[in-house]
């Protein structure tokens, strides 16, 4: 999956998610940290999402895990 691909499922997940817990999206292999408390910072969670998607795709690390 492409950088976008990925961020859009995640955004996905996160506007679906109907829980009261914790996101934490933080490991190095993500593209973008996201975390934060459900249902409370889903909106700005989803809105870095949204800031990550406009940036060019180039931008991002190429794929590397389990190309290797």
């Amino acid at each position: 999956m492409s950088p976008h691909e990925i961020l859009r499922e995640t955004y996905d997940l996160i506007s679906g998610l109907n829980v009261t817990s914790m996101i934490f999206s933080d490991h190095y292999t993500n593209y973008i940290m996201v975390k934060g408390k459900m249902p409370d910072d889903r909106y700005s969670m989803l809105k870095s999402i949204k800031k990550a998607l406009d940036l060019d795709e180039e931008s991002y690390r190429k794929i590397y895990i389990g190309t290797e």
